[in-house]
């Protein structure tokens, strides 16, 4: 499973052929050799010309400027999410880390964008010290209490019919950090953690009551998996051989990964590990781990591998498609990214999965956008250059909206050199989408490229 760029067509007939025939290897093939030379270059994967939009890019503001003017609190202008709903643009940003820097920023804003008038307004202030994720279920908007300036005794959701107008629900029980929420089978699924641990709390009512399900030897469920049909609730995970020693010198399993069932309970999969999870990729047996951003297209889940990084913030290493989780038959794949890129988002838009990279190149960042149908394959739209990482986009009314960010190296040594003046700063691209037939995602004949590197 790889990315395709846009076609590269090739001329065949017999004429050339037969004269191709009369030449020897070295004849035949150096102009391909110096062909593909020239692509790997200049970054490319034997491919036409990329579309580069570097000028085309307008600046639309910085809307937690305000809020978090300068110095450490550059940090929290960080834009974790954005999502369109209701033809305005909604935006998410704050700090939940405990570490630094920008610890307890106070309550995170809702933000919305209208590009109608090209304004921005603070809708609403949550009790939260940061907003990660929105989620729209049917006609409604909603934000998990990702980190709640209250008791621990209850944790917050929030949702809203219209963007303006929301409702604080203080209900879920034991929530310190409400990490993600699920609608699965008419039912409201929030994954926890909790001081006793992680857990998923299930509402009926739309949030009103919960019952909650507690698990052992995990802190913290992360995201939801829907594949084929049944939902997992995916928590702290650990590198194969860091988790085998612990079990080695006695210590008890971590639990990672639990199947809800048909009795409406919920099972331990400790044959999903991270071998399975996250295939063909060479872990840090030194950091924990978690899955991201997890989307749900035809009976798969496409999601983001993650090393958990300044508490509650996450640092991606790979994109990945669960096509079967069941028991003796785990099937999941690794999407092929070119070396040092990095995938920070994915975005879902009408009928496409759009998908956004990072990959630093000396002192800027190559920002690139993928979009696919079947996540099977991929092409990539254009690319453009950036003085920061970009965080996370949204696309609407042919439009896509990037926002600049910062991360730090070492949270407890963090430098202000690495809180960038741009974090926060949202960038448009007006940007019609081509409609992408099945022959521009065409590969390269396989002997083509076996031939061109002999």
């Amino acid at each position: 499973m790889g990315l395709h760029y846009p076609h590269f067509r090739y001329l065949k007939n017999s004429t050339m052929i037969n004269d191709m025939n009369r030449l020897s290897l070295t004849q035949k093939y150096l102009p391909f050799i110096f062909l593909q030379t020239l692509f790997v270059f200049c970054g490319m994967d034997l491919c036409m010309a990329r579309t580069n939009v570097s000028d085309s890019l307008e600046y639309v503001g910085n809307p937690a400027i305000e809020r978090y003017p300068e110095k450490e609190k550059i940090y929290a202008r960080n834009i974790y999410d954005m999502i369109e709903f209701g033809g305005k643009l909604y935006l998410g940003a704050g700090n939940s880390s405990n570490i630094g820097p920008s610890v307890s920023p106070g309550a995170a804003p809702v933000i919305s964008y209208d590009p109608e008038t090209n304004r921005f307004q603070q809708v609403f202030t949550t009790s939260e010290e940061q907003i990660d994720i929105f989620y729209q279920f049917g006609e409604s908007l909603y934000i998990p209490g990702h980190d709640p300036m209250e008791s621990w005794s209850l944790g917050n959701l929030y949702l809203s019919s219209d963007g303006s107008n929301w409702q604080k629900k203080r209900t879920i029980p034991e929530a310190i950090h409400t990490y993600c929420l699920r609608l699965y089978k008419d039912m409201l699924f929030a994954g926890l953690g909790t001081s006793k641990g992680a857990a998923v709390a299930i509402s009926k009512d739309v949030g009103d009551s919960w019952q909650k399900f507690q698990f052992d030897r995990t802190s913290r469920i992360y995201d939801f998996m829907e594949v084929n049909g049944s939902l997992y609730a995916v928590g702290v995970i650990l590198e194969d051989t860091y988790r085998q020693s612990l079990e080695t010198g006695g210590n008890n399993l971590i639990n990672e990964v639990f199947e809800y069932d048909d009795t409406g309970n919920f099972t331990v999969r400790n044959d999903i590990t991270s071998r399975q999870l996250f295939p063909d990729t060479a872990l840090d047996s030194t950091k924990l781990i978690k899955i991201k951003t997890s989307h749900s297209l035809d009976n798969k889940s496409i999601y983001l591998g993650c090393y958990v990084h300044n508490d509650h913030q996450s640092l991606p290493f790979g994109l990945y498609v669960a096509k079967a989780l069941e028991k003796n038959s785990i099937s999941v794949k690794k999407v092929d990214l070119p070396e040092g890129a990095e995938p920070w988002d994915i975005y879902v838009s009408e009928e496409y999965l759009y998908l956004l990279v990072n990959k630093k190149i000396d002192l800027k960042t190559e920002i690139t956008v993928y979009r696919s149908k079947d996540l099977e394959n991929w092409t990539e739209l254009f690319y453009y250059n950036s003085p920061t990482l970009v965080r996370s986009f949204a696309h609407f009314k042919n439009t896509f909206y990037f926002s600049r960010g910062s991360e730090t190296i070492d949270p407890y040594n963090w430098k202000s050199s690495e809180l960038m003046e741009e974090t926060g700063e949202i960038w448009k691209l007006d940007f019609t989408d081509p409609k992408v037939s099945s022959d521009m995602k065409t590969k390269v004949p396989d002997n083509f490229l076996l031939l061109s590197k002999q």
